[in-house]
């Protein structure tokens, strides 16, 4: 099957008359025969994929349209080589028995953005620890809020750098480790580890907390852990719990538990 030329030849012609499809990157001479003979057309290897996201916001589908469709489930996601890069992929890589698990085995790609080893680490348990509270839930969270996790956890680095912000955290922040009023220059000591509770607490309070909602010993299981529970006697595995019971998360849940009614939001 080929298609009608995207383009004319005239596209393609130089001055004296002639096919130049050097611009195309063309390297074989099978190609560039190919395209004088067919000029540039959607070829026979061009595969269209369109996906869509089903949820809550979405209209059921048809089973019409579910019959010729693949329904792909991401909800485990794998925060334990969270910023890990992907070796570039090869040929072979999508080439043998193995092309479906080279496709979509791999590890998705995250900002790579704390070079610290040990907060890298410790937003992995932060982000396993998320991960175990909200298992069986419709609440979890996967590799987007990681991503902004990391990024806001460096944002907020630089900019308490930039103005000379001591985090709560700490008692003194060396003149190193803050950026130079004139030239703007970031430190190369990252402050990231002094802002990492703040960090943390900041990401589930705007990016998780207004997603979570419902019967109140739905939300109640997902705070303290138990489906009557009290957020001050919460379990080391709940939301509060990994919080430590303190924070402008647990602030915000203690607002949203003191509604009166059997459905919780963090809306009023």
């Amino acid at each position: 099957m080929v298609t009608d030329r995207l383009l004319p030849d005239e596209t393609w012609r130089t001055k004296d008359g002639t096919l130049d499809f050097a611009g195309l990157g063309c390297e074989t001479t099978e190609a560039t025969n190919w395209l004088e003979a067919y000029g540039l057309t959607i070829p026979r290897n061009l595969f269209v994929v369109g996906t869509v996201n089903m949820d809550e916001t979405t209209n059921q589908f048809s089973r019409k349209v579910l019959d010729r469709a693949f329904t792909i489930e991401m909800t485990n996601a794998d925060f334990d080589h969270f910023g890990e890069k992907n070796a570039e992929p090869s040929f072979e890589d999508y080439a043998g028995d193995d092309f479906a698990d080279a496709l979509l085995g791999g590890v998705l790609q995250a900002s790579n953005l704390t070079a610290d080893h040990k907060l890298k680490q410790e937003q992995i348990n932060n982000l396993n620890a998320l991960k175990a509270v909200l298992k069986d839930t419709s609440f979890v969270v996967a590799y987007r809020f990681a991503n902004e996790y990391a990024l806001y956890e460096d944002s907020l680095a630089k900019m308490m750098a930039l103005f000379h912000v001591v985090p709560p955290t700490d008692t003194h922040v060396a003149e190193d480790e803050v950026a130079s009023p004139e030239t703007g220059k970031m430190p190369t000591t990252s402050t990231s580890e002094a802002v990492k509770p703040e960090a943390f607490d900041d990401i589930i309070l705007m990016k998780l907390l207004p997603r979570i909602n419902g019967d109140d010993h739905v939300v109640l299981k997902i705070f303290t852990g138990k489906e009557d529970g009290k957020l001050e006697n919460a379990s080391k595995n709940s939301l509060a719990g990994i919080l430590g019971g303190n924070g402008v998360s647990f602030k915000k849940m203690k607002e949203i538990v003191a509604r009166s009614g059997t459905y919780l939001s963090f809306w009023p």
